[in-house]
């Protein structure tokens, strides 16, 4: 009977192990071909942050960037990114993003295809989008500094070999230097749109390889 109950133990032990070997083999992640991954941005659509819900929107007709992972399965990656052709929509005026360090940690839920964008700084340093007059003259600065917004992000799988990342954020907070014409002094109401579809090529080499997610 004692060996009876032994077995038994043995083979529970055993059943609970594969399940949890399976549930991480189903887990989302990131993958890729290569062990040393570049992704790029290879299209986009317009990005879209209004600094307050219902507020001056920031339009950016093109964003780059890239991140780097040194493993062909990774939970996350760190996106550098870089905006370009920026204006306020309603003041008809242009707008500059500078990152100054910040970055977006892209993170992906075990169980569904979806994840989190975080807005990471070093200490002391904010997202600054600067908003311009005709003359080149600055008319305010939004400041959004490190934070995880609601919302979150969603992943597909486009063909063999991209990647499409959507953020859908809200709930983003920031702080107004300068005109009041660019929203309240301080916001807690803050949205970011937009999608972009990566690649990814072997580190150093201008050679292509597969990234998906799942």
């Amino acid at each position: 009977m004692r060996n009876l109950k032994a077995s038994g133990l043995v083979v529970m032990a055993m059943l609970a192990i594969a399940a949890l070997t399976a549930a991480t083999a189903w887990a989302n992640q990131f993958h890729s071909g290569a062990n040393s991954t570049t992704w790029t941005v290879t299209s986009n659509a317009f990005q879209v942050f209004e600094y307050e819900a219902g507020g001056e929107a920031i339009t950016c007709a093109t964003i780059g960037g890239e991140a780097q992972t040194t493993a062909q399965t990774v939970t996350e990656i760190t996106f550098k990114p870089t905006y370009s052709t920026c204006k306020a929509e309603e003041l008809l005026v242009p707008a500059h993003v500078a990152m100054n360090e910040c970055d977006y940690l892209l993170t992906i839920n075990a169980s569904e295809s979806g994840g989190w964008v975080h807005l990471k700084c070093p200490a002391f340093n904010t997202i600054s989008i600067t908003v311009t007059n005709g003359f080149g003259s600055t008319l305010c600065t939004l400041h959004i500094g490190q934070q995880t917004p609601v919302g979150g992000v969603d992943y597909a799988n486009n063909g063999a070999s991209r990647v499409n990342v959507q953020p859908t954020e809200s709930g983003i907070s920031g702080q107004r230097e300068g005109s009041a014409l660019c929203g309240v002094k301080e916001s807690i109401s803050g949205t970011y749109f937009g999608q972009v579809t990566v690649r990814g090529e072997i580190t150093g080499q201008q050679t292509a390889t597969n990234v998906q997610v799942g």
